[in-house]
């Protein structure tokens, strides 16, 4: 899972699954992995995942009882990708541009 999150092409429909098979997928894991689950969301680089990622995990990290620290680092890492995108969105625009 590690992996399809980490490629654009493949996170959203990750996330999609990920989402409906949490409980099968987190049940099938030892309870000392679970906390680094939350790290596969780390990829995600915009506001919008980022809510449904915090309101996601809240959830679920409550219902795990673990996992807390990993989860917050992964909605910081997140903060921190859409603040630098949107930072450098004119660079890349004048880099990009023909």
């Amino acid at each position: 899972m590690f992996l399809q999150f980490g490629v654009p092409e493949t996170r959203e429909q990750s996330w999609d699954w990920l989402q409906e098979n949490f409980d099968r997928f987190s049940g099938r894991m030892p309870g000392f992995l679970h906390p680094f689950i939350f790290q596969m969301l780390e990829p995600f680089c915009d506001s919008s995942s980022r809510d449904e990622v915090t309101a996601f995990g809240m959830t679920k990290v409550r219902q795990l009882g673990a996992g807390e620290l990993e989860f917050r680092r992964a909605v910081e890492s997140i903060q921190i990708c859409t603040a630098q995108k949107a930072a450098h969105q004119d660079e890349f625009e004048t880099l990009l541009a023909p």
